[in-house]
């Protein structure tokens, strides 16, 4: 059966604004306190989606989530009115109550494909998001959202994780799948900043979002195969400049893994053994490392561009079958970050396109392409079965 990559992008809410309400997203605090612009971050998803449509990609929108949640109002015996009393409600809790950060959905969920799972289900975890109120406090909305859409026999509903410091879960964003073709079932890469458990903790200024306990957790619950699974620890040197997602420092479509050499806590190592993975899986398969070194791309340069956080897609096109990188446009503005991808285009790798995109209103919040889309994997009876009637794009 054949098997396709589906992409859901979460949309822009009207409450769009730049609150600096996450801290180590460097984009986000910078930003804090100036003018956002719903209807230009609105044109500028459209583009975006518009844009991977075109490229002959599945692409549809999650359902909006309700803000201010009425709810959780009544939950902190609030009312409308009252988020225009600085009395009764601060401005930074009124700003976490109306928060779009929602459209990143990325961190929606963990979603297996049915190829990699055990009893050949779609496993679906909403992510607790429990770090920060603003994000803990859209997972209710999200799993609603999910069952509606993703509400046949071929997909199993898990409820968040426990909303504690021990199973902090930021969903896809933290998760690299890797294999030949869609349909094949895939190395399944977990990356965490901290291991709630370990005696020595890393040095970190800003704070890690993803332990390893909720990681091995949904690996566990999604009936992923041990043997097929990684469990790798991302640099305290990428989360303190500003990496505080996986997909900030690393992209994966099929065989292809791009990524900067300061991503994990030991790169080489980790590139070793999902190389050798790879092989021992898939020995009639190349597995394309494409490594951009500190000296190419510096983590400041990484961050302040967001190259890492393109979407890589595969392109049918009428003559061949290529990938392509959906890049935010502020990567053309670096010298040293067109001089990467000018090498990559050049060398001997499934890339051969770089798309442009302009979504400078959700970069301003530490959001890029990659960020958001929820990548989904799916058979065409999955596809098939879906409640996709209003979010269409």
């Amino acid at each position: 059966m054949k098997y396709y990559e589906v992409n859901f992008d979460g949309q822009i809410a009207p409450s769009h604004e730049f609150a600096g309400l996450s801290e180590g997203n460097i984009a986000s605090t910078q930003h804090k306190g100036l003018s956002a612009n719903y209807h230009k971050a609105l044109k500028q998803w459209q583009a975006k989606v518009e844009l991977i449509t075109s490229l002959g990609i599945k692409q549809y929108k999650l359902p909006l989530l309700q803000r201010p949640d009425p709810e959780l109002l009544a939950n902190l015996g609030l009312s409308i009115q009252d988020l225009s009393r600085p009395n009764v409600c601060p401005s930074q809790l009124r700003s976490a109550l109306i928060s779009a950060s929602a459209m990143w959905a990325a961190n929606a969920a963990s979603i297996t494909p049915s190829c990699d799972s055990l009893d050949s289900k779609v496993h679906i975890t909403p992510a607790n998001l429990a770090h920060f109120f603003h994000r803990a406090i859209e997972t209710r909305q999200t799993q609603a959202n999910l069952k509606k859409v993703f509400c046949s026999e071929f997909f199993i509903h898990h409820p968040p994780l426990p909303n504690h410091s021990w199973f902090y879960d930021e969903g896809s964003a933290n998760h690299l799948r890797i294999c030949p073709n869609y349909d094949t079932s895939a190395l399944n890469i977990f990356v965490y900043g901290h291991d709630a458990f370990a005696e020595k903790q890393p040095e970190l200024k800003f704070p890690s979002r993803q332990s390893l306990q909720s990681c091995q957790t949904i690996a566990r619950n999604h009936m992923l195969r041990p043997d097929n699974t990684l469990f790798v620890q991302q640099s305290a040197k990428a989360i303190n400049a500003g990496v505080f997602h996986n997909d900030v420092i690393a992209v994966a479509n099929l065989n292809v893994l791009f990524y900067h050499q300061l991503a994990f806590t030991d790169t080489t190592e980790v590139i070793k053994q999902i190389q050798a993975q790879y092989q021992r899986n898939y020995p009639n398969s190349r597995f394309y490392p494409i490594e951009v070194t500190s000296n190419d791309l510096t983590l400041q340069q990484a961050v302040s561009s967001y190259i890492f956080n393109s979407q890589l897609v595969t392109v049918n096109s009428a003559k061949n079958q290529y990938m392509a990188l959906i890049a935010p446009c502020e990567c053309k503005t670096d010298p040293a970050v067109q001089n990467v991808l000018n090498k990559i285009l050049a060398e001997d790798n499934p890339i051969e396109r770089v798309y442009y995109v302009d979504l400078s209103e959700s970069m301003a919040n530490g959001g890029g392409p990659a960020c958001l889309r929820l990548k989904v994997v799916l058979s065409e009876a999955e596809l098939a079965s879906l409640n996709l009637q209003g979010y269409e794009v």
